[in-house]
């Protein structure tokens, strides 16, 4: 509705002898002042656009175009060389001419110098000289132990007083019989301190019933001198049936 007030001002604005009036809903509005008559318009219609101006106007888009067409080819053109340069190498290749090498000039051995009469005499090998040797000193003997005195008398069981050994049943009913070899050490005062059996009779039963009858024995004590020592025998004791 604005559109058609507007147009239809626009249309009372170009005829000739008439006023501005605007058509709307609101309150009139003052008058404005008349101007001078225009022309009168020949049917054309005054929102037709100007060939003239048209031409003018697609010349001026033309002249545009091509002004900003040359401007970006020249911008093209004159960085090609640039980046171009800039992706040249830093360094340039370098040639490198394969020559042999000049071989290097032998140098002659230097001469010994002459030997004079006393260098030779400094060259003479000397003979080593003998070293002394140092003879230790004979380490002293050690002062002979004292040796415990021998017994002059050996020591002897007392048969007399020592109880015979047991002949065990088993071995009576199985008749077993041997020879038992029991060695005792004997103390300074007739006793047994230790035993062993040496010698075994072939029976278990023989040698323990050995065992235990020497181990109750009295013996007469050995003798160095005068003064009973510690010695040492072998008892032998035979198991027989008649």
């Amino acid at each position: 509705m604005i559109l058609l007030q507007e147009r239809k001002t626009q249309a009372i604005w170009h005829r000739p002898g008439s006023l501005l009036v605007e058509l709307s809903g609101a309150a009139p509005q003052a008058s404005l002042p008349s101007t001078a008559p225009l022309p009168k318009s020949r049917g054309i219609d005054p929102f037709e656009e100007d060939p003239t101006e048209r031409r003018e106007r697609t010349a001026g888009w033309m002249l545009s175009l091509v002004f900003h067409a040359a401007l970006i080819l020249g911008a093209g053109i004159s960085l090609a060389p640039k980046i171009k340069q800039a992706a040249a190498p830093l360094f340039p290749p370098a040639s490198v001419d394969l020559v042999a090498a000049p071989e290097p000039m032998k140098q002659a051995a230097p001469e010994p110098p002459p030997v004079k009469p006393d260098d030779m005499a400094q060259a003479v090998v000397r003979k080593p000289q003998p070293k002394k040797v140092i003879i230790a000193p004979k380490p002293k003997a050690a002062p002979a132990v004292a040796s415990a005195p021998r017994p002059t008398q050996l020591a002897q069981p007392d048969y007399l007083r020592n109880p015979p050994p047991v002949y065990p049943d088993t071995a009576r009913q199985k008749k077993e019989q041997g020879v038992v070899y029991v060695w005792v050490k004997i103390s300074p005062v007739g006793g047994v301190e230790t035993l062993r059996v040496v010698r075994s009779s072939g029976f278990s039963d023989l040698d323990q019933s050995a065992a235990v009858a020497v181990e109750h024995w009295r013996f007469h004590p050995a003798l160095a001198g005068v003064k009973p020592v510690e010695s040492q025998a072998v008892v032998p004791v035979r198991f027989y049936l008649q």
